[in-house]
């Protein structure tokens, strides 16, 4: 997530004027954790709901990659509803 906050502009809502969704690069991913368990991996990076863990896991053929980008997406999304909701 990268806080692309403009100080030219005012601040209408108190907390933040924009989040651009990003996903992590491969690179970082690959250096996360040196486990070979998919779910203490995303465990370790504060992904906590196991069963959505494991859900995205076999959807993805245990594809950590695209796991870690769709959970980052959603989590995004989260963010996004929660400032507009306000």
């Amino acid at each position: 997530m990268v806080n692309t906050f403009n100080t030219n502009q005012p601040n209408t809502n108190g907390f933040i004027d924009h989040i651009e969704e990003t996903s992590p690069p491969t690179s970082m991913i690959s250096n996360i954790s040196s486990s070979s368990d998919p779910m203490k991996t995303l465990i370790e990076m504060g992904f906590a709901n196991r069963a959505k863990n494991q859900r995205l896991l076999k959807e993805n053929a245990n594809d950590l990659a695209k796991v870690i980008e769709l959970l980052t997406l959603d989590t995004n999304e989260d963010v996004d509803s929660f400032i507009h909701r306000h």
